[in-house]
C-alpha cells in the first residue's frame, strides 16, 4: 500500500505534511491480498464488503496503481492456500496497465509462507539486487 500511494491519497499522517515524504524508492511483496473488493471480508473493517463496498476498496493497494510508482517485487507460491495468487497476478495485472516497474516471481509449490531461500530457489539475490540497484545512492 506505501508504495503505491501518495501525498494526494489522502492516507499519509498529517503530521508528515511537509517534514517528510512517506514514499518509498522500492518495495517487496511477498504474497499479500491486494484487492480487497475479490477477497473476503476482513474483521478488523467491523463491516462486509457488502455492506461497506466502499471500505474495502480503499483499502485495496491496486487501486492506488499510477505512473510513477514505486518498482515492485511479487512473489508468491503456487500451493497458497491463504491468499490465492490470483491477488498478486492482478497486481501485477494493475501495475502493467499503470506503467509501473514491477516483476511478478511465481515460486511452484510454494505455500503461504516461506523463506528468502525456498527449495526451489535461492531469492536472495534477487531481492538484492532490487534493492541495490534503487536504494543505492
Amino acid at each position: 500500500m506505501l508504495a503505491l500511494t501518495g501525498p494526494e491519497d489522502g492516507l499519509d499522517p498529517p503530521a508528515a505534511a511537509g517534514n517528510f515524504s512517506c514514499g518509498v524508492r522500492c518495495a517487496i511483496d511477498f504474497y499479500g491480498p491486494v484487492d480487497l473488493m475479490n477477497y473476503h471480508d476482513m474483521k478488523a473493517f467491523l463491516k462486509t464488503r457488502k455492506k461497506d463496498p466502499e471500505v474495502y476498496r480503499n483499502a485495496s493497494p491496486i487501486v492506488y496503481a499510477s505512473k510513477g510508482d514505486a518498482p515492485i517485487l511479487i512473489v508468491h507460491g503456487t500451493t497458497d492456500e491463504t491468499v490465492s495468487l490470483s491477488q498478486s497476478q492482478t497486481l501485477a495485472e494493475a501495475l502493467k496497465q499503470a506503467g509501473v516497474d514491477h516483476e511478478l516471481l511465481i515460486i511452484p509449490d510454494a505455500p503461504h509462507t516461506f523463506s528468502l531461500q525456498p527449495s526451489q530457489m535461492d531469492l536472495r539475490p534477487l531481492v538484492l539486487s532490487l534493492l541495490t540497484k534503487h536504494l543505492k545512492n
